[in-house]
Order: structure tokens, then C-alpha cells, then sequence
């Protein structure tokens, strides 16, 4: 290393080290067998405001379909694009936040992504059309895998 670099190097260190930013030390709370940290929000009016019912569109919610789980609303705003075929974005009501819920055919609920893509057990993707699909199938069958790729 040349010596102006490892000069510069050491300035960098010992700004670091003489930095005056502390490391943020937070309350933790345990209840109900639970960890989270408690923190101070401060500004109580943007607090209030994420908390407050949504109102419902123009002629009320969707009703969900028979076999969604209790507790789960149609989403109503743009869909994402990679949910596959016969799957439906919700909307969890019991939740104090905003929770997306994604609802199988089956009427299991997940909240992820990579939850989907674990049940469907393939990459969920924007290439997730027929041409993609018949892609994956030839690669599987050229080594010699199944659907599951086993």
C-alpha cells in the first residue's frame, strides 16, 4: 500500500473513531414470550394518521371469495405482478398496520413472497408467462427432473 493511501486509510480510522455518533441504545420489552423494541415515534400526528381505518372504495370492499380465511380483505389497489394464476392479494383486517396476505386456491394465507415461491416451489419472476413456463419444463426434463426438480 503506498504511503499516502495508508495515511488517508488511518485519517478515515480515526475519524471513525473519534466520530461523535453514538450507537443507539433502545428499551427492549418482553411480553407474552415476545422481544420488541420500544421506540419513541415524534410526530404523534403522522402516527395517528397511519393508524386510522381506511375508508372504503366507491360501493363498499369486495366480498372475498368463499374460501379465504376470516380476517382477509379483497386488495383493491394495483396487483402485483408476479402472483400466480388462481391466487388472491389481500389485505389482513386484523393487523393494527397495513398487511398484504396472499391467499393460495387452497385458502392458506401467506404474508411473503418467498413464501409463495416456496409453496409453488419454483421463482416467481415478470417473465412468469407460458414461454418462460415451457422453458423451465424442457430444462427439467433434459436433466432428467420432475415438476419439483427431484
Amino acid at each position: 500500500m503506498a504511503p499516502k493511501a495508508l495515511a488517508t486509510k488511518k485519517k478515515a480510522v480515526a475519524k471513525v473513531k473519534n466520530s461523535t455518533l453514538k450507537e443507539k441504545k433502545y428499551k427492549v420489552t418482553k411480553q407474552r414470550g415476545k422481544t420488541a423494541i420500544v421506540r419513541a415515534y415524534s410526530d404523534p400526528e403522522a402516527y395517528a394518521q397511519r393508524r386510522q381505518k381506511e375508508k372504503p372504495p366507491p360501493g363498499g370492499w369486495p366480498t372475498p371469495p368463499a374460501h379465504w380465511p376470516a380476517g382477509v380483505r379483497v386488495h383493491v389497489g394495483r396487483p402485483v405482478f408476479w402472483i400466480p394464476e388462481g391466487w388472491g392479494h389481500g389485505i389482513k383486517t386484523t393487523c393494527v398496520t397495513r398487511l398484504d396476505a396472499f391467499v393460495s386456491p387452497e385458502g392458506k394465507m401467506y404474508y411473503h413472497r418467498c413464501s409463495v415461491e416456496e409453496v409453488i416451489g419454483r421463482k416467481l419472476g415478470p417473465d412468469d408467462n407460458l414461454a418462460s413456463a415451457k422453458n423451465w419444463a424442457r430444462q427439467q426434463v433434459l436433466e432428467g427432473k420432475d415438476w419439483r426438480g427431484k
